[in-house]
């Protein structure tokens, strides 16, 4: 790294919270007090606008009007969902925020070289946020009517018009209104938690850089009590691992199926439009592609960050001069490796989030997109 570059990532990044551009999105704007509100009322629009478009659907059903708006229904409820969670868990995020920010240990405290390795990857994921970010930003612009008709992709224009009438025009350009605020709320949960799973991954680094700094100068007295140090602040950090573990996994099940029916929903509207359809269409369905593969990278990112934190702490306390420490201190370091040897996990129904899952769950939904298209061409043939 140049030293240039390390003066700009010293100015823009604290020690105090080196991921304070993900605290500034994912908490202290989507949880002032402005913008609670604004979800809730949103929240109120959007599931009984969701409602009204699955009752016109199941009244007016039909093959054709399943497989055109039915992705899009899909997402919505995706949406929702994500709003629900959100608002829901508020006091629980800000929970594990502050405890990690005000009660845990200090990246100030620590060494040189761990305060740069903190400090070069909060970089790099401050630049993947930045680069999501964007992409549900420009998702939101692509989807607003002036580049072209939204009946291509949405219901709800014609929903309101059958049952409102003179309200419709109202209703719909405030449904417009809150597709940027929609869209970065597809994105909010899985930046939430990667947003916790980042701060736990700091604490980990601080315990694997106060192991490194026991050497052969350290008395048996002083590796006592580095070792007890670590080991009290570890079982703090298991303890706030399973608060963030049972909150992630008790909406596991509904996340991983929606994930799963918006990443088929997605992948088959896009081969079932994809012929004869116009650029901008073409174009909105790519930035939704991307997006939805954001959200599911994200996922499965969070995921291998959370379980891969028990590796690196068995790892530095495999390398400690253990040989060099008195009966005392090695039962001390095996009790301590003993407290790793089962690593914290997203998991539910043998479904783990890492980066397996990824790449399980894209290669299915598109498997089922294509049998859907393929089906979905042959009842056209017949």
């Amino acid at each position: 790294m140049s030293g240039k570059t390390k003066r700009i990532t010293t100015k823009t990044i604290h020690l105090s919270n080196p991921y304070s551009s993900f605290k500034k999105v994912f908490s202290d704007f989507a949880y002032s007090k402005i913008m609670i509100f604004y979800t809730i009322a949103t929240l109120a629009f959007h599931m009984l606008s969701l409602f009204l478009q699955i009752y016109y659907v199941a009244t007016n059903y039909s093959v054709e009007l399943i497989c055109r708006y039915g992705p899009m229904m899909c997402l919505a409820i995706y949406v929702v969902t994500a709003k629900v969670v959100g608002v829901f868990y508020y006091k629980t995020f800000t929970m594990l925020e502050n405890q990690c920010l005000f009660v845990l240990w200090k990246t100030c405290n620590s060494s040189p070289t761990t305060q740069r390795l903190i400090l070069n990857k909060s970089l790099k994921m401050n630049q993947k946020l930045h680069l999501a970010l964007m992409s549900y930003f420009l998702l939101a612009i692509v989807m607003l009517p002036t580049w072209g008709d939204l009946n291509e992709l949405f219901i709800f224009s014609q929903v309101y018009e059958r049952y409102f009438k003179f309200w419709a025009p109202v209703l719909y350009y405030f449904y417009i209104s809150t597709f940027l605020w929609c869209s970065y709320y597809s994105f909010h949960l899985p930046g939430c938690i990667l947003y916790l799973t980042l701060l736990l991954d700091v604490q980990i680094k601080l315990i694997n850089d106060k192991i490194t700094e026991i050497d052969q100068n350290f008395s048996q007295n002083e590796i006592s009590e580095t070792l007890r140090l670590c080991i009290s602040h570890h079982i703090a950090l298991k303890r706030w691992m399973s608060t963030l573990a049972k909150m992630v996994n008790s909406v596991m099940p509904v996340f991983v199926l929606l994930g799963a029916l918006s990443t088929v929903a997605v992948s088959f509207f896009v081969l079932n439009t994809l012929q004869n359809t116009t650029m901008i269409l073409k174009i909105r369905l790519a930035i939704l592609t991307v997006c939805n593969f954001v959200i599911v990278s994200t996922f499965a990112e969070l995921g291998q960050i959370f379980s891969d934190q028990n590796n690196s702490l068995f790892e530095h306390l495999i390398d400690c001069p253990w040989y060099l420490w008195n009966v005392k201190n090695r039962k001390i370091l095996l009790m301590f490796m003993a407290n790793c040897m089962k690593p914290k996990t997203f998991s539910w129904g043998g479904i783990t989030l890492d980066y397996s899952f990824a790449i399980s769950i894209l290669k299915t939904s598109f498997s089922y997109a294509l049998i859907l298209f393929k089906l979905r061409g042959e009842t056209i043939r017949n």
